[in-house]
């Protein structure tokens, strides 16, 4: 529960940056990992091969934080999204050049998460803080009833039915 997460926010994975990517991951670490409340883990670069002591560290860390950075990858979007909510925590999108959010003329993101330009990542924290846990329950609520959307049958029919 929100009372039992003792991390506000976390981050643990790779923060190499590239032309795809420039600066965002580079620009979050550098904003937060001096601050306490942010546990920032350079994971040094995911392989197909995970190390398992690694894939501890992800999931314990990424299980006890209210909220976890879910910075965009290689495209606009991030896996680490839809990980976050499989382990109880409500991600933050991270993005530089376009949000890039699946279904967003049916699903409310305001409601689910948080979406913020890299540009803003210093008002985070002061974000994060005034989100009560009411707020935070409603938010994986919503998760509850839009979650068919992110698998692939709720996604497929919705594709069939909308387009």
């Amino acid at each position: 529960t929100f009372q039992d997460k003792n991390i506000l926010c976390s981050f643990v994975g790779n923060l190499t940056a590239n032309h795809i990517t420039p600066n965002v991951r580079n620009v979050m670490y550098s904003e937060l990992s001096n601050n306490p409340k942010f546990k920032m883990i350079n994971s040094g670069g995911w392989t197909p091969n995970v190390n398992k002591t690694l894939q501890q560290i992800f999931i314990e860390t990424t299980i006890n934080s209210k909220f976890a950075l879910a910075p965009r990858g290689y495209g606009r979007s991030s896996f680490r999204f839809f990980e976050c909510f499989q382990l109880g925590t409500i991600p933050i999108y991270l993005w530089n050049d376009e949000e890039w959010l699946p279904f967003k003329d049916f699903i409310d993101y305001n409601k689910l998460c948080i979406s913020i330009h890299i540009s803003k990542i210093n008002e985070l924290e002061n974000m994060l803080l005034s989100i009560t846990e009411t707020q935070y329950n409603e938010m994986f609520s919503y998760y509850n009833e839009i979650k068919h959307l992110f698998q692939l049958q709720g996604m497929s029919e919705h594709i069939v039915n909308n387009f």
